[in-house]
């Protein structure tokens, strides 16, 4: 009961296990559909839906040019929603742009990519950034206005939405590849759809208004997102995402379907609590700022938390991951479990830095976070290439991999700290 009655009082505790409650049903359902689908589909079709992820998810972070992460920042809401409808209109017209762009450049892209049975999902690539846009805007108004049960709610939508769908494609219709695409793509405009139809009466008064007359002005203010943050975003996406790229077109399709699975469990613990805190310490250190206040200690405390709950899961994979893998799995997945033991040491320490990431946008440290950004992209490179040249070992790329991103992590999340001390 005195828990209870503490996470209550405390409002940045309380609004995180919204989140994380709404979020662990969500990743749930993901783990109770993973061993199913990975007997109904192939390592070769997951490297698919992997590398399809990774160019999906590169474009996606800036297809709303980091207008959604200005949201939180306005003292006036009014200021806020404007913001929120210029990101979804600028959602949609570059995801049209970028369909134009695949119709025009596909015979170059189709030779870029090197595998061909990988073109036809680029058409498909725009619909996963649209609806993952206007998610995007919608969610982080959500967390403006303190509706975590919504959001909690959105997410849980979005692991059904793509499960359902998985499941169906794989059982009734196997189209391979193409049913763990068009899950994905479900799971983004499910999640999408709900958090629209919640705050549809809240926008609308102003969408007129808002197309008239602010949403220039508002930009104008705002520039500075997709001057500066949404080019880090870019280069951070390209850094995240493209091992798998990598791993397809350096090993194999297959080598990327292991990775992916891969870091689908392990990225388990991030999704279920690292994203949560994120918005929620987003939220409250932004309200703590404008109010000229101290954020250090919300900082520390948010980043102490995140690492003592990574270490017991992280350390199950680390030791038991390949077996683990084996059983629930399936026998052919014992190299993504090998895969998840080696990239478990990068991964720790990435859990621990969405405090870190959110806080360089209330320093207005953009232009810096830019910089390290490019050079951890030329390195993760260089890593995941080094292991292939010299070894031609894909678990030699993935050490290297894990290696330089935890050095990052560790001199990124100390740099934050010692500027908040100081500032």
């Amino acid at each position: 009961m005195n828990v209870l009655k503490w996470i209550r009082n405390n409002d940045f505790v309380f609004n995180v296990s919204k989140l994380i409650t709404g979020t662990a049903l969500g990743q749930l359902i993901t783990l109770l559909f993973s061993p199913i689908l990975t007997r109904l589909y192939t390592s070769d079709d997951f490297g698919i839906l992997a590398v399809y992820f990774s160019v999906a998810s590169i474009l996606s972070v800036v297809i709303t040019l980091r207008l959604d992460m200005a949201v939180v920042l306005p003292n006036d809401d009014h200021e806020a929603v404007d913001l929120v409808i210029l990101g979804m209109i600028v959602s949609f017209l570059l995801s049209f742009f970028l369909l134009i762009i695949i119709m025009i450049f596909s015979n170059h892209i189709y030779t870029i990519i090197g595998h061909p049975e990988l073109g036809f999902y680029l058409y498909l690539v725009p619909l996963s950034t649209f609806f993952y846009g206007t998610y995007q805007m919608l969610s982080y108004w959500n967390s403006r206005i303190k509706k975590f049960n919504q959001l909690a709610i959105s997410k849980t939508v979005k692991e059904m939405s793509t499960g359902i769908i998985q499941l169906n494609m794989g059982v009734i219709y196997y189209v391979g590849a193409l049913g763990l695409v068009l899950g994905q793509i479900a799971g983004n405009a499910g999640a999408a759809s709900y958090l629209f139809a919640k705050v549809f009466n809240q926008l609308r008064a102003r969408i007129i208004i808002g197309i008239l007359k602010n949403l220039g002005l508002v930009f104008q203010k705002y520039k500075k997102f997709p001057l500066y943050t949404s080019w880090t975003s870019l280069v951070s996406s390209i850094s995240q995402n493209i091992p798998a790229i990598l791993l397809a077109f350096l090993y194999s399709p297959a080598t990327a379907g292991f990775y992916a699975v891969a870091t689908r469990v392990l990225t388990v613990p991030s999704v279920l609590i690292g994203d949560s805190v994120r918005q929620v310490y987003y939220q409250k250190a932004s309200a703590l700022n404008n109010q000229g206040e101290s954020i250090i200690n919300i900082f520390r405390k948010s980043t102490l938390y995140l690492s003592l709950i990574a270490i017991t899961p992280i350390g199950i994979i680390i030791i038991w991951g390949e077996p683990l893998f084996r059983i629930v799995f399936g026998p052919t997945w014992g190299e993504a479990g090998l895969f998840a033991s080696i990239l478990s040491i990068w991964l720790f320490f990435s859990f621990m830095n969405p405090p870190s990431t959110v806080t360089v946008l209330i320093m207005g440290l953009n232009r810096l976070q830019l910089i390290l950004e490019l050079l951890l992209l030329i390195f993760r490179v260089i890593a995941i290439a080094a292991g292939y040249i010299f070894y031609n070992d894909v678990l030699m790329s993935l050490l290297f991999f894990s290696i330089i991103g935890a050095i990052y992590q560790i001199s990124f999340i100390t740099f934050i700290y010692v500027r908040l001390k100081k500032s």
